[in-house]
């Protein structure tokens, strides 16, 4: 009975091996496909170095993904095949649905890239946070959905044929290739065999012997944003996703719980030095200013608000007549308000924009308004919304 046990054992962990190499390989294959869809501008003869290191670090990047899932085949798949026959099924089903959601995933990631040039990032969950009937609608559109479906299940057949095959390839290899001199080994042999394997597999899943484990920070090789994304795949940026997702779902008052606060009027009292009693059922009114000039000749300015990325008021010192860096916007810095003492909410253009926005700061602990729960919330503290109730006709004008 042992021995029974010790040959299924072993030939399973032989296909556990193989099937993970070849989707290795295959996913290789998909980085060779991103090349050719979206690496138009790359240069061959000039990048070739920082895409062999692309390469290299992204088959380590995809090599502990797979390690993932080979850890997670053994340890509920093989291990306990040692104690229960009928539980061989297990590890070649758990293999289909892995690689099969795996290759999804990076398939997907393909698609993604088109629109917005970034692996899967935290705007995913907006398929299912915005009109998500419209989004499919928009898909049937412009993708031949039948079409990707049919080839999805073809995919998914073929990837179990080649499983079965690998699987039966494992078992003759034991039992027909003169190597049954493996399976007579003791069981503490054979369990210390398993420990240095799952040794191996964790290794492959930090990504090296680094002091800390492969990560999107390994990724800048380049000067070229298309090859340090091109190191990256598709498995690793949505699980990070999933993690930034779980960090800004926390509740509002996060940053007010940080310092000690338990509720908000506490808060605004500290901040303008009165009693919490004197605090208005409605604190922004606290911060409320109005301009002092009111007079019967005062008239609605138009009010534009021109925001230049990168473009800080250090440069402007540098503007001249024989080095013009203002042009025809000089005359309305002469002429009209202007003010350059500004400074970004955050480090992000799309946290900045969305703090300016909506009128409030960004919280430091907190996630971005466009990518939290608040996403389509209107803000009262708006300055477009409040200049619309003033009669305002407000535009929005993006590059």
């Amino acid at each position: 009975m042992f021995k029974s046990k010790t040959i299924l054992y072993m030939t399973q962990i032989l296909a556990l091996l193989i099937t993970g190499f070849t989707c290795w390989v295959m996913m290789t294959f998909l980085r060779i496909a991103m090349v050719s869809m979206y690496g138009v501008r790359l240069d061959l003869g000039r990048d070739w170095s920082d895409l062999l290191k692309a390469f290299w670090l992204g088959a380590r990047f995809d090599l502990t993904v797979v390690c993932y899932i080979l850890i997670f085949t053994f340890l509920f798949g093989v291990l306990p095949s040692l104690i229960q026959v009928g539980w061989k099924k297990i590890t070649p089903l758990l293999l289909l649905i892995l690689f099969s959601i795996l290759f999804i995933i990076l398939t997907c990631d393909l698609g993604y890239y088109s629109y917005f040039q970034d692996h899967l990032n935290i705007l995913v969950f907006g398929f299912f946070e915005d009109d998500t009937v419209a989004l499919l609608k928009l898909a049937w559109r412009n993708y031949p959905v039948i079409w990707l479906s049919l080839g999805t299940l073809a995919g998914f057949f073929l990837l179990h044929k080649w499983i079965q095959k690998i699987f039966q390839f494992s078992e003759q290899y034991f039992l027909k290739h003169n190597r049954l001199s493996v399976i007579h080994h003791p069981l503490h042999r054979i369990l210390l065999f398993s420990l240095f394997l799952v040794a191996g597999l964790s290794i492959g899943a930090r990504g090296g012997f680094g002091l800390f484990p492969l990560g999107p920070q390994d990724t800048v090789i380049s000067s070229d944003p298309f090859i340090n994304h091109l190191a990256y795949n598709g498995a690793h940026s949505l699980v990070r996703a999933f993690k930034l997702r779980k960090i800004q779902s926390a509740s509002w008052d996060t940053n007010a719980k940080y310092f000690g606060y338990s509720n908000f009027r506490k808060a605004y009292a500290d901040y303008f030095e009165i009693p919490e009693s004197q605090v208005p059922e409605n604190p922004l009114e606290l911060l409320a200013t109005q301009t002092s000039y009111k007079g019967e000749s005062f008239q609605k300015p138009h009010v534009v608000l021109i925001v230049m990325e990168s473009l800080g008021a250090y440069w402007l010192q540098y503007h001249s007549e024989k080095f013009n860096l203002l042009g025809e916007y000089e005359k309305h810095i002469r002429s009209d308000i202007f003010t350059d003492h500004f400074l970004p909410a955050t480090n992000s253009t799309i946290g900045s924009l969305g703090s300016l926005l909506a009128g409030v700061t960004h919280r430091p602990d907190g996630a971005f308004l466009t990518e939290s729960m608040y996403l389509q919330v209107p803000f009262r503290t708006s300055p477009a919304l409040n200049f619309k109730n003033q009669g305002y006709t407000t535009r929005f004008i993006y590059g």
